[in-house]
């Protein structure tokens, strides 16, 4: 075989491809520390429309334009009322606060449910994690005569079992609401501390 041949057959040996195989197996470990994650809302803005109002107070009438028509039928408690003289001018006398009958409802104390407004995500506690909302000015004004009273805030669910990383808990904040002392179709504002802080969210792990 001349040199040439030699070089060349070489050549083409080095050029197939090398068909030896080797593996490695690995193990990989990943440490993952604790963690809770609380998300909220920080400024929440509501507002009470006519027709929510209208399902509290006057149920069973007929809505119009901002206002609601309560016909209450006959005067069921005076089947007959007579007019006196009374300083020149003639009266009868009704008791329509009677006829109207009590509220079916307190309107001292009344939920106002704000739906999905935190959520959490957690891992690494050994027991629950519990969302608290403490109430921090219960007073929103209209900067006149008409208040808003918050009586409380209460946080739900209030505690639960570490959701992991993926899907989170998401809750409520119920405030309970006083109306008796709101004269005025305003907006109503916390004005009681210089931070403007009606509640505060926290949550505890564990």
């Amino acid at each position: 075989m001349t040199t040439q041949k030699y070089l060349s057959s070489l050549l083409v040996l080095l050029m197939l491809p090398f068909m030896g195989q080797d593996q490695i197996d690995v193990d990989v470990d990943i440490d993952v520390g604790a963690i809770t994650i609380l998300y909220a809302f920080s400024d929440i803005d509501i507002e009470i429309d006519a027709t929510a109002l209208a399902v509290l107070y006057a149920t069973g009438c007929v809505s119009g334009t901002l206002s609601e028509e309560c016909d209450l039928g006959g005067d069921d408690l005076n089947a007959s009322v007579t007019a006196v003289e009374n300083a020149g001018d003639l009266e009868a006398t009704f008791d329509i606060g009677t006829e109207i009958g009590a509220l079916t409802f307190d309107p001292s104390s009344v939920d106002l449910i704000l739906e999905n407004v935190w959520a959490v995500r957690a891992i690494g506690g050994t027991a629950t994690t519990e969302v608290t909302a403490t109430l921090v000015d219960g007073t929103l004004s209209d900067g006149a005569t008409s208040v808003i009273t918050i009586n409380t805030a209460t946080a739900t669910p209030a505690s639960f079992t570490d959701p992991g990383l993926g899907t989170p808990e998401i809750g409520d904040v119920t405030l309970n609401l006083d109306l008796t002392g709101v004269d005025d179709d305003s907006n109503h504002i916390d004005t009681g501390d210089t931070t403007d802080v009606v509640y505060k969210i926290e949550v505890t792990a564990n």
